[in-house]
């Protein structure tokens, strides 16, 4: 159960005076949803995340904080092929997220096997790494269904996938 994130999008909403039927309408979610975000049984995906952050006129950092306190220390991975954008990328994430524990990988491989050791909270995952996508890690993460039927890992709990288009080429993914 996530309280703090709970608390928090309580306080925004009511801040901007919007009932959770409301809130739902402006981001395309039916009152439940909102309700079951608010008695900390759900947490929303990232991408989810933004939108409430715009319609609430709130920092999505504020919210993404909120939601990674589910964990005293979240895991949160970064994967990319591409070193320089690895190493740009890893201080900016643990600036946004200082209680969490975040993780780089240049090997997809490697960050599978993080994954089914450890419970990823959140996952920022390139698009395109050669042979394999970012779409490809989620689903062997357990975040996306495999279209063969096998469940994935067990570790990562209802990691959800969604494209995010602020910043081209990566996938963002949460539990």
């Amino acid at each position: 159960m996530n309280k703090l994130f709970a608390e928090t999008l309580k306080k925004l909403r009511k801040e901007k005076r919007l009932t959770q039927a409301q809130l739902g309408i402006r981001v395309f979610v039916n009152n439940s949803t909102v309700a079951r975000w608010e008695n900390g049984t759900r947490l929303p995906d990232a991408a989810m995340l933004v939108r409430i952050a715009d319609v609430l006129g709130a920092d999505v950092k504020t919210l993404l904080n909120a939601a990674a306190q589910s964990d005293e220390h979240p895991n949160v991975i970064l994967v990319d092929d591409n070193k320089v954008i690895l190493n740009g990328s890893l201080p900016v994430l643990e600036e946004a997220l200082p209680n969490a524990a975040v993780t780089g990988f240049t090997k997809p491989s490697e960050a599978v096997e993080y994954a089914k050791t450890n419970r990823v909270a959140l996952a920022f995952l390139d698009i395109d790494m050669g042979n394999i996508s970012g779409l490809d890690v989620c689903r062997d993460t357990g975040g996306a269904p495999d279209p063969n039927g096998s469940g994935g890992s067990r570790s990562v709990r209802s990691l959800t996938c969604s494209v995010r288009a602020a910043l081209p080429g990566y996938i963002f993914s949460y539990r």
